[in-house]
């Protein structure tokens, strides 16, 4: 619980860095602009089964955005849990847990040009499944976008992160990191209606001093409106880890589906 609630503190510090530096940058800007109007939104979905197969799976989000003159700021955090009840052979039923983690992020971009822009990044991500305690990947960098207007918004990034890690092996063994990692990033947003969007992200994000030490995240998602505030939301996930803790999978998967509401 210890190791634990140290990597949920270490987390926080490292969104909340993001967020005051964004506040710094957006507080000394050329001009005075109006102030930022936030646009939040929660997901929350469920799955539950009875009968001759007992799980539960269960995920919840909230994002928030704000933009004003040049500069723009996510934050947001997403919590997912899944459980199964297993019968074994002597008829006595056991309840595995197969999904269990939590992430809180915080983005901050400033435009430099009308398509360039800096960025400084912060995530804490914790997954017991995984047998990640904590992992909080914090830094700088620069991007453009490709693409820019009503409908279509293509943008890649890259810059340098600090990676802080505690693992867990299946017997219990925890391990300590800390490294710097190149991070490559790029993020495509389409507006397919008035109603309804489509995205797709993937980062990259290898040691600089060994590349075949790397971390991989994609997400692919749809959104569509069935009122002005709600709506439904159906995403995929994929994380790869070339080097997990002893016992633990590299890759995990996960598609989820929520009904979202903005307020």
């Amino acid at each position: 619980m210890q190791k634990t609630m140290a990597g949920v503190q270490v987390g926080i510090l490292a969104v909340a860095a993001v967020w005051g530096s964004a506040a710094v940058v957006c507080a000394q800007g050329d001009k005075p602009v109006a102030p930022p109007v936030w646009s939040t939104s929660l997901a929350a979905g469920l799955n539950l089964t009875r009968g001759n197969s007992e799980t539960l799976a269960a995920n919840g989000s909230v994002r928030s955005e704000a933009k004003t003159g040049k500069n723009g700021v996510i934050l947001g955090a997403e919590v997912n849990y899944g459980e199964a009840e297993q019968t074994q052979a002597d008829g006595t039923t056991e309840t595995e847990k197969t999904v269990d983690n939590e992430r809180a992020y915080a983005q901050y971009r400033r435009l430099l040009t009308d398509r360039a822009f800096a960025s400084l990044n912060g995530e804490a991500l914790m997954d017991d499944v995984a047998g990640i305690n904590y992992r909080i990947t914090v830094g700088p960098g620069a991007g453009y976008y490709f693409l820019k207007d009503d409908v279509n918004t293509l943008m890649a990034e890259a810059g340098p992160v600090y990676i802080l890690e505690e693992d867990e092996d299946q017997a219990g063994n925890t391990t300590k990191d800390d490294r710097w990692a190149l991070r490559a990033a790029e993020r495509y947003d389409l507006k397919l209606s008035a109603t309804a969007k489509f995205w797709e992200m993937a980062e990259y994000l290898p040691t600089f001093d060994d590349f075949d030490n790397y971390l991989v995240n994609a997400e692919a998602g749809v959104e569509a409106a069935m009122t002005t505030r709600v709506g439904l939301r159906l995403v995929g996930q994929y994380k790869y880890n070339s080097r997990p803790a002893e016992g633990r999978e590299k890759g995990d998967s996960a598609l989820i589906a929520a009904v979202t509401v903005k307020l």
